[in-house]
């Protein structure tokens, strides 16, 4: 494990020890899966020409649901009023943002159904990364919803494979997929960096997430020597090929 993953899984489990911070990391989760993903599956299926492919569109689609619904009821477990998850909180609003509201753009193209699936794959390859670390700390405090998020994971790398099929057949060529995967996974590290600093400065002020004095002290020079230093937090995916 990565100096990197330490800390976040070190910070992880003690926002989670709490139950309005189980409350807020779920209701965070649930948006994810239920946001401005679903409008972009329904422009993919008026562009996918292959019924096999299609298919995998909306089963892909259902699982995004079915997994804020799996959140949700876990956060009905913390006795925590569902709370609501601010816009500047939100990754993927984040990340529409810099790419400059692609997420809403119409599909014109083959190409515009290749880059929405590298952008739905490089969303996925971040919460593959981020559901492993949610596991080990929930198993701590909380069992039954490290159980769900183990299966949810399970679903995320099956997902990982549909990106990675139907991104490969729409690309006009090999350097054209890989360019544009590059380029994804580059925005939303930035996109990620960022708003992982704003949840801890939201989760601090709120008090979901309480350190004695000198825990709070390192906690805060953690926040701004990453602030300085780190811009881009990639993923182990990073590593891999376009489309394995």
């Amino acid at each position: 494990m990565s100096i990197q993953e330490s800390l976040t899984l070190a910070y992880f489990e003690r926002l989670v020890s709490s139950p309005e911070g189980r409350a807020h990391v779920l209701a965070t989760c649930a948006d994810a899966e239920a946001s401005d993903e679903g409008a972009l599956f329904d422009r993919l299926l008026t562009w996918v020409d292959d019924p096999e492919l299609a298919k995998l569109v909306k089963v892909h689609q259902q699982d995004e649901l079915r997994h804020a619904e799996m959140f949700l009821a876990c956060l009905a477990r913390t006795g925590v009023p569902a709370p609501t998850v601010p816009e500047h909180l939100k990754l993927l609003k984040r990340i529409d943002d810099l790419l400059g509201g692609m997420m809403e753009k119409p599909m014109t193209s083959r190409e515009d159904v290749m880059r929405a699936y590298l952008l739905l794959q490089v969303i996925e390859e971040r919460a593959s990364t981020q559901f492993g670390l949610h596991v080990r700390a929930y198993r701590k405090v909380d069992p039954k919803t490290a159980e769900v998020v183990e299966r949810i994971a399970k679903d995320e790398a099956r997902h990982l494979k549909y990106c990675r099929a139907i991104s490969r057949r729409y690309a006009p060529d090999e350097d054209t997929l890989r360019r544009e995967l590059g380029r994804l996974r580059e925005v939303e590290g930035r996109a990620f960096a960022a708003n992982s600093r704003a949840n801890m400065d939201y989760v601090r002020e709120r008090g979901f997430v309480k350190f004695g004095p000198l825990e709070g002290l390192f906690w805060r020079g953690v926040r701004e020597i990453t602030g300085r230093v780190q811009s881009s937090v990639p993923t182990p995916y990073w590593n891999e090929p376009a489309a394995a």
